[in-house]
């Protein structure tokens, strides 16, 4: 049984909700991206939560977003994951403005 009073750490010692929210669907659209380029027309949709825009000035920790010194907290942790998704998103669409791949955020 998690708690949620401690993170939690995947196999390769990442903190679960970075790795599941943030980490993984960046791996995931980095691996993909040779066959989007080669696409028609390549789409990566970033799906992240209505919980960001509750929260609208904080930011990410960058210094520790894995709660390893930093106490931790659920929501703060899925707070800090989608908003790292978005600025990805951000980041990814202004990389692949000279191709035929798009990159948008939905909520």
């Amino acid at each position: 049984v998690k708690s949620e009073l401690e993170p939690t750490f995947t196999s390769e010692n990442v903190e679960t909700i970075w790795a599941t929210n943030h980490v993984g669907p960046v791996l995931l659209t980095e691996l993909l991206m040779p066959a989007l380029k080669k696409s028609e027309q390549g789409r990566v949709i970033t799906v992240t939560s209505k919980g960001v825009s509750l929260k609208a000035f904080q930011k990410v920790n960058m210094e520790d977003p894995e709660f390893r010194s930093t106490p931790f907290n659920v929501g703060l942790a899925l707070y800090q994951a989608k908003l790292a998704q978005i600025m990805f998103t951000y980041w990814l669409a202004r990389e692949c403005t000279h191709s035929d791949v798009t990159a948008n955020c939905v909520q």
